[in-house]
C-alpha cells in the first residue's frame, strides 16, 4: 500500500463525520472508474443493495490496492436519483518502468544499463528514479565529470502504462589531474617512481578506473622487489581533491609499506618464480594462515609432479625487526618451507582390475593419477588416490551400479624407482525400475506425465535417468503456465529394485496477456517480435521467455535484452515486457594473415626454369550494417587483398558488397545480392573480373527462433552473372591448352544446392555429418558465352572414437562442357592442392599445369588430444590424403602418372575459441614426373622433366575439412 492510500484509510472518519447521510444508507450503484480493470469490480467488499459502512468502505479501497495495480484510489458517493447512494471507486493505475536513458550520451564509455541496474517492470516511484540519479553523479564524478547537474524527465505513456525516464546532465569539461605528490616509503621506491609506476600525468584526463588501474601498480612495485620477496601488504591510499576554478583534480599518495616477506625452500630448491605462484601469498598480498596451508598443498603438488610421491613439507614463520636499531619498525616476516622430498620415482603401470562395464580407457580418463609419459614423471599421491577412488565410485553409481567397491594400492619398485598404481574394483550390481509413482498432480493427469518420461518401468535405474526425467517433467509444466512448478524426486533402491516417486508441487497456471517492447529506437518494433517465441494467450513458460531472450541476442541487434512481467497482480494473466538497448549498427573490423604460394617463374628461353616459393601477406577491412531501416537488413562490403607495400608477384585484391533481406517476400526465406571486382594473379594467369548474384536461402526447419537459426538443412537457389577478362597465360598452359585464350568471357549461370548440417560443433566438430551438393547451368540462353554444368558433391563425417576423433571428407566435382563447347575457360576448371586438399602439394600445384573438368578428393584424418602435455588444448592429428584433378572424366585414372596421389603426414592443433591454429607436414608417397615442353629439348631428343617436391609445411588456422 502507498502512503496515499494508508492517508486514505485514515481519513475515512473524518469523511463519514462530514458526509454522515451516506453511511448507513443503501448503495444502488457501485462503479469502478478511471484507469481501472473492469474484473477488479468484483473485488470489492461492497455490492449494489448493501449497507454502506466504514468497514466494507475500507474493505474494498484495500482489495484494489493489494492488486498492485494502482497507486491511488478515492470513493466518491452521491445520492442516486431513485433513492440510495451511488458509489464510485475512481483509481489511478501505476506506471512501470522501462527505459532509462542519459543525455548526453558519450559521458560514460559503456550504455548506463552497464553501470546501474535498471528496475525494468517494476512499479515507477520518484524514489528510484533519485536513487538512479545519485548514483550516475558518483558514477561521472569517477569519469571526471564533478560538480554535475541531473535533471530527470519522466515520460508516462497511459496506453502502455511505461514510464520512461531521461536523465539530462548538465556538465563541465572532463577534469584534469592536477599535483601528484606522494609520501612514505621513499626508502624502496622514489617519489618519481611512483609516479611512474602510476602511470599518470599532470595534465592528463582523470578516471578514478586509471587511478585505481595506477595504485594496483604502485602496490606491484612494492610487492615485487624480487621473485620471493617484497612489501606484500603495502597500503597506498590515494585522496583527490578537485578544484572548481581549474577543473583539476589533485592527487595525494600516501604509502605504508608495511611487513617484508621473504619467502624460502629448504631441503629442496623450487625456482623463485615457480614459487611465487605456488604461495597463493603473492596473489593475495597478505600473509594468512591458511594461505599459507594453501601454499604447502601445492608444493606437495609440486614435488609429486616432479616424482617426488612420498615428498613431505612444512613452513615455520620466523618475525624480525626489518631495522635492528629502530625496533618499533614493522618486523620482517621470513616464511621457510621446509621440504623433504624423499626418492624420486616415476608412476609405472596403472593397472584396473575386476571392472567389466567400463572399460580401462574410460576408467582412466576420470582418474587424475597418470602414467609417466614423455614430459614429466606422472601423477600420484595419496590424496590422489582417495580423489579418484571417488570419481570411479561415483561413475558407477550413475550408471546404476549401487554397492560397489574400489580399492586403490600401489607397488613400490625401489631398484628401478618406480611404483606402479591398482586400482580394484568389485562391482555392484544394477537395479531395474520397478514402479513410478506421482504425487501432487491435480491439473496434469497420471497418464500425461508417464508420456514425458524418458524411461519406462523395467529399465535400469540410473540417477542420470531420474534427473532427465525432472527436467522432461519441468518441460512439461512449464509448456502449461505453471512457472513456479516443482518436481523433487525420491528414490527407494531396493533388492527388488528402484521405486521412484515424483512430489510435484504445481503452483498456478499463467497465461501471457500483453506483449509490450520498450527500448528500441532504431529497430522496428515487429522485427523484435519476429524474433521471440513468445505470443499473448499463450501458457507463460519460463523456458521460452528464456530462449527468447537469447533469440534476440543472437541477432546481434541488441547490447541488452531484458523480458519480464510487469510487477502487477491481473490474476492468472502476466503482461511482458521487452526491454531491449540498441547496439551499433556499424560495425568495422579488420585481420591480416599469409599464405605461402608456389609458381613457375619463366627462364632465360621462354619456358618453365624454375620455382618460387613466397609468403604472401593479405589483409582485410570490412564494414557492415547489421539494421538498415531498423529492419534487420544487412549491407557489408569488405575489401580484401596483398598488403600493397609488399613487393610480390603474386597479388589478389578483391572487393565484394552483399546485402542480406532476413525475411525475402515476407516468407520464411532469405535473400542476397551480392557484387563482387576482384583481380587475381594466379599460378598461371590473371584474372580481372566483376560479378552480380542474387540468391534465395531456405532453411529447415524454420519453427521457432532458436531453430532457425540453428537450421540443419539448406537449400540455396543462385542466379549469377560474371564478366572475365583473362590475361598473362602461361606458355605452357597455351600450348597444352589451345583452347584458352586471353580476353573477356561472360559467364551466367543458374543453379540450387543443399547443404546439411548435422555436426555437433561447427569450429569443432567430434560427431555428426556435413554434406554439400550443388548443381549449376551456365548456358548461353540467359547470357553465357560458355556452356557447362557444374557437379559438385563434399561428404564428411566425424566420428568419435575412445581417444580422439576420426573425420573424414569426400569431394568429386565435374564440370563437363555441352552444347559445341570442348573444354571450360581456366578459372572455372578445377584445381587442387593446399593446407585443405591435398597436403602434399601446394597450393594448386596438384593435377594438370591448368587444372580440369573433374576434381577427386578424399581425406581421413585422426585427432586426438596430446594428454601427456600440461595443458589439454593441444591435439594431434595423422592423415592420409588421396585424389586429383583430370583434365576431362574420361581422363580419370586410379594410377600412373596422372592417377590419384596419395599423400600421408602429421600435425598439431591448438585449439582455441575460434577454430584451431593448426600446423601440418605432409609427406608425398607417389611424386610424379612432369615434362616441361616450353623448355628446350635433351640431347635424345626428350624434354626435361621436374619431379614432385615431397614434404610440405602448412600453417594456418581452422580444421581442412
Amino acid at each position: 500500500m502507498t502512503l496515499r492510500g494508508l492517508l486514505i484509510l485514515l481519513m475515512l472518519p473524518v469523511i463519514a463525520a462530514s458526509q454522515q447521510q451516506y453511511f448507513g444508507t443503501t448503495a444502488s450503484s457501485v462503479r469502478l472508474s478511471g484507469e481501472a480493470d473492469p474484473a477488479d469490480l468484483q473485488r470489492l467488499a461492497i455490492r449494489a443493495g448493501d449497507v454502506i459502512t466504514t468497514e466494507n468502505i475500507r474493505a474494498s479501497i484495500q482489495a484494489l490496492y493489494d492488486t498492485g495495480r494502482y497507486r491511488y484510489v478515492e470513493v466518491a458517493a452521491e445520492p442516486a436519483p431513485g433513492g440510495g447512494t451511488q458509489l464510485d471507486f475512481r483509481v489511478q493505475a501505476h506506471f512501470f518502468f522501462s527505459t532509462f536513458r542519459m543525455v548526453p550520451e558519450d559521458l560514460l564509455e559503456r550504455p548506463l544499463s552497464a553501470y546501474v541496474r535498471i528496475p525494468v517492470g517494476e512499479r515507477y516511484s520518484t524514489a528510484v528514479v533519485d536513487r538512479i540519479g545519485a548514483e550516475l553523479s558518483r558514477l561521472l564524478e569517477d569519469e571526471g565529470y564533478f560538480n554535475t547537474s541531473i535533471k530527470p524527465e519522466t515520460m508516462l505513456d497511459v496506453t502502455t502504462r511505461l514510464a520512461t525516464v531521461t536523465l539530462h546532465v548538465a556538465h563541465q569539461p572532463q577534469a584534469r589531474i592536477g599535483k601528484i605528490q606522494s609520501s612514505g616509503g621513499e626508502e624502496t621506491l622514489s617519489p618519481e617512481g611512483v609516479r611512474d609506476a602510476l602511470g599518470m600525468k599532470t595534465g592528463e584526463p582523470f578516471t578514478a578506473d586509471k587511478l585505481e588501474e595506477g595504485v594496483s601498480k604502485v602496490r606491484e612495485e612494492f610487492a615485487n622487489i624480487e621473485a620471493n620477496q617484497g612489501f606484500l601488504n603495502a597500503r597506498v591510499n590515494v585522496s583527490r581533491q578537485y578544484h572548481p576554478s581549474t577543473n583539476t583534480v589533485d592527487l595525494n599518495i600516501t604509502i605504508d609499506p608495511g611487513q617484508f616477506i621473504l619467502v624460502q625452500t629448504r631441503g629442496y630448491d623450487v625456482p623463485r618464480r615457480r614459487l611465487r605462484e605456488l604461495i597463493p601469498i603473492f596473489e593475495e598480498r597478505t600473509v594468512d594462515p591458511d594461505l599459507l596451508e594453501e601454499g604447502l598443498v601445492n608444493i606437495r603438488d609440486y614435488m609429486h609432479q616432479q616424482g617426488y610421491f612420498e615428498a613431505t613439507a612444512r613452513y615455520e614463520r620466523i618475525e624480525v625487526p626489518l631495522d635492528p636499531t629502530q625496533p618499533e619498525t614493522n618486523n620482517a616476516v621470513q616464511i621457510n618451507y621446509i621440504i623433504t622430498p624423499g626418492e624420486q620415482y616415476k608412476i609405472g603401470e596403472v593397472r584396473i582390475e575386476g571392472n567389466t562395464r567400463f572399460t580401462d580407457r574410460e576408467i582412466k580418463e576420470r582418474m587424475k593419477i597418470r602414467s609417466a609419459g614423455l614430459l614429466g614423471h606422472g601423477s600420484f599421491s595419496q590424496d590422489l588416490l582417495a580423489e579418484d577412488h571417488d570419481a570411479i565410485v561415483s561413475m558407477y553409481r550413475n550408471a546404476g551400479f549401487e554397492g560397489t567397491e574400489v580399492i586403490g594400492d600401489y607397488v613400490r619398485d625401489a631398484a628401478n624407482r618406480r611404483i606402479d598404481v591398482i586400482i580394484r574394483i568389485r562391482e555392484g550390481s544394477q537395479s531395474p525400475i520397478k514402479d513410478v509413482r506421482f504425487s501432487g498432480n491435480s491439473a496434469v493427469s497420471e497418464a500425461e506425465l508417464r508420456r514425458a518420461l524418458p524411461f519406462k518401468e523395467g529399465e535400469t535405474y540410473t540417477p542420470v535417468l531420474v534427473t532427465d526425467a525432472r527436467r522432461s517433467l519441468m518441460e512439461l509444466y512449464y509448456g502449461k503456465g505453471f512457472s513456479e512448478a516443482q518436481v523433487q524426486p525420491a528414490v527407494d533402491v531396493t533388492p527388488d529394485g528402484a521405486s521412484i516417486t515424483f512430489n510435484i508441487s504445481e503452483g498456478a497456471a499463467y497465461k501471457i496477456g500483453k506483449i509490450m517492447v520498450a527500448g528500441n529506437t532504431l529497430t522496428a518494433e515487429k522485427i523484435v517480435h519476429r524474433n521471440t517465441e513468445i505470443y499473448p494467450n499463450t501458457p507463460y513458460n519460463p523456458e521460452a521467455i528464456l530462449g527468447s531472450q537469447q533469440c534476440l541476442y543472437a541477432t546481434g541487434l541488441f547490447n541488452r535484452v531484458e523480458i519480464v512481467p510487469l510487477q502487477r497482480d491481473v490474476g492468472a494473466v502476466r503482461d511482458l515486457l521487452i526491454q531491449v538497448e540498441d547496439a551499433r549498427p556499424v560495425l568495422v573490423t579488420y585481420g591480416i594473415g599469409a599464405q605461402e604460394l608456389k609458381a613457375f617463374v619463366p627462364g632465360p628461353t621462354g619456358g618453365l626454369e624454375e620455382q618460387a616459393h613466397e609468403v604472401v601477406p593479405r589483409g582485410t577491412i570490412e564494414v557492415s550494417h547489421n539494421n538498415l531501416w531498423g529492419l534487420d537488413r544487412t549491407l557489408t562490403t569488405r575489401l580484401r587483398g596483398t598488403l600493397p607495400f609488399i613487393n610480390t608477384e603474386f597479388r589478389e585484391e578483391q572487393f565484394i558488397a552483399t546485402y542480406e533481406e532476413p525475411r525475402l517476400f515476407n516468407r520464411n526465406l532469405q535473400g542476397y545480392g551480392s557484387f563482387l571486382i576482384e583481380r587475381r594473379v594466379r599460378r598461371n594467369f590473371d584474372t580481372q573480373s566483376a560479378d552480380v548474384s542474387l540468391q534465395i536461402v531456405k532453411r529447415i526447419p524454420t519453427p521457432g527462433c532458436q531453430r532457425r537459426r540453428t537450421a540443419q538443412k539448406s537449400f540455396f537457389f543462385l542466379a549469377d552473372f560474371e564478366i572475365v577478362d583473362l590475361q598473362n597465360l602461361n606458355p605452357s598452359i597455351q600450348r597444352l591448352r589451345a583452347a584458352d585464350e586471353e580476353g573477356v568471357v561472360q559467364v551466367a549461370r543458374l543453379g540450387a544446392s543443399f547443404v546439411g548440417d548435422w555436426r555437433d560443433d561447427p569450429i569443432n566438430p567430434s560427431k555428426g555429418n556435413y554434406t554439400t551438393n550443388t548443381f549449376q547451368i551456365a548456358d548461353r540462353a540467359w547470357g553465357s558465352e560458355v556452356n557447362f554444368v557444374n557437379l559438385y558433391n563434399q561428404w564428411t563425417h566425424y566420428k568419435p572414437t575412445r581417444a580422439g576423433v576420426i573425420a573424414t571428407a569426400l569431394r568429386v566435382g565435374w564440370k563437363p562442357p555441352y552444347g559445341g563447347d570442348v573444354d571450360l575457360p581456366i578459372f572455372e576448371r578445377y584445381f587442387a592442392g593446399g593446407s585443405t586438399t591435398l597436403r602434399g602439394y601446394s597450393f594448386d600445384e596438384a593435377g594438370p599445369l591448368g587444372g580440369g573438368q573433374l576434381l577427386t578428393i578424399a581425406n581421413i584424418e585422426y585427432r586426438a588430444p596430446l594428454r601427456f602435455l600440461p595443458t589439454r588444448n593441444f591435439e594431434g592429428a595423422a592423415f592420409y590424403d588421396t585424389g586429383n584433378v583430370f583434365l576431362r572424366a574420361s581422363d580419370f585414372s586410379w594410377g600412373g602418372p596422372r592417377g590419384f596421389s596419395h599423400t600421408v603426414g602429421a600435425g598439431i592443433r591448438y585449439r582455441t575459441p575460434v577454430g584451431p591454429v593448426r600446423l601440418d607436414v605432409g609427406y608425398l608417397l607417389n611424386r610424379k614426373v612432369r615434362p616441361q615442353p616450353d623448355e628446350p629439348p635433351n640431347a635424345d631428343g626428350t624434354f626435361p622433366v621436374e619431379i614432385d617436391e615431397r614434404v610440405h609445411v602448412f600453417f594456418t588456422l581452422g580444421y581442412p575439412f
